[in-house]
This record gives C-alpha cells, sequence and structure tokens, in this order.
C-alpha cells in the first residue's frame, strides 16, 4: 500500500486533483477540510468546538486532527484500496513528524502557485460556489489563511526534505489536466 500527500497553498487545487487522482489510482482520499466539516455538520461536542476555532480563523490543534485522521483510518477498508491520498494533512510539523512515525509516505506532491494566486482561487471559490467555505469569503481571512500557511505549513516541505521523503514540485497555475497527468506520472514512479 502506497502513501501519498498533496501539499499546496490555499487555492492550489489540492481537492480538485485529489478527487481526480484518488479514482483513477483507487486511493483513499482523506481530506481533513471533508472530516472538519463532516463533524460540524453532525453538530458533535468535537464538531462544535471546531466551528468556534475556525470561526476565529485559527487552526484546529493537532491532537483534534490527528485523532480524527486516525479514526478515519482506522474506520476505512484500507484493503479496498491501493494505498492513501492525504490531502489537507500534515498541516504543521508536528502532524507531519506523527504520521512519519507511524508510516510511510511515498510522495509528496507540491502544487505550487503563487500568493496572489491562491487570493484570487479563493475569493472566486468563495464569490461562485453555492455552498461556499466561510474562510473564502473575506479578504481578510483568505490573507490570513496564507499567513498561516507560511509560518505553520510551508516549513512542512523542509522536513519531509530533511528526512529524504520524495517529492516532485508541479507548476499548480498550469491548466488542471496538465497538473493531473504530471501527477500521475510521478506517482507511477513511485
Amino acid at each position: 500500500m502506497k502513501n501519498f500527500i498533496i501539499f499546496g497553498k490555499p487555492g492550489a487545487g489540492k481537492d480538485t486533483q485529489a478527487e481526480i487522482i484518488s479514482e483513477i489510482k483507487k486511493l483513499f482520499h482523506l481530506t481533513t477540510g471533508g472530516l472538519l466539516r463532516a463533524e460540524m455538520k453532525r453538530g458533535t461536542l468535537m464538531g462544535n468546538e471546531i466551528k468556534e476555532i475556525l470561526d476565529r480563523n485559527e487552526f484546529v490543534p493537532d491532537h483534534m486532527i490527528q485523532q480524527m485522521v486516525m479514526e478515519s483510518l482506522v474506520t476505512t477498508k484500507l484493503l479496498d484500496y491501493r494505498g492513501v491520498l492525504f490531502n489537507g494533512f500534515p498541516r504543521t510539523r508536528e502532524q507531519a513528524a506523527h504520521i512519519s512515525a507511524g508510516m510511510k509516505t511515498d510522495l509528496v506532491i507540491h502544487l505550487d502557485i503563487s500568493d496572489q494566486l491562491s487570493i484570487e482561487r479563493q475569493l472566486r471559490r468563495g464569490a461562485e460556489s453555492t455552498d461556499p467555505r466561510p474562510e473564502d469569503l473575506s479578504v481578510n481571512a483568505v490573507k490570513q489563511r496564507l499567513l498561516d500557511y507560511h509560518a505553520k505549513t510551508e516549513p512542512i516541505l523542509q522536513y519531509y526534505g530533511d528526512i529524504a521523503v520524495p517529492m516532485v514540485e508541479i507548476d499548480g497555475s498550469l491548466p488542471a489536466n496538465q497538473v493531473t497527468r504530471i501527477i500521475l506520472s510521478s506517482i507511477e514512479g513511485t
């Protein structure tokens, strides 16, 4: 079983690519954004706490994310899949160390876009969606997410480089079908 991480700034195309790639390669698409939204929708105590945290434009604490990811992995019939595609996890160095301690990562897929394109895509997603993410509706929230990415998430690239995890960097501003072809080719090489 192979494990892949798709990584990039908000608006880089991670969700779009992860959905396509997981379908084609028969990978379990584990998206922390989806886990968080599902937990909030259920209205659980944890879901309400997550909503309060996200409403403040803060990161959900590592221990909560790690718990949700591990529960998802345990409750999914992973034998039905050829591997796992992590999308939105890890988001901090602590989460990266946690996952590295428990499993091998075969490839980190880094979708790279400019800060300006990240902001534009997030705001467009917020404006065009029939069910927009609250964090995509405000210029200030979008800019804060980008600052958080640079401070907390971007250092993960260095972490994976330090522990010699194979990584491919892809220009996320390319047309989606080109990005998909590059990702598929990179996965085939693992």
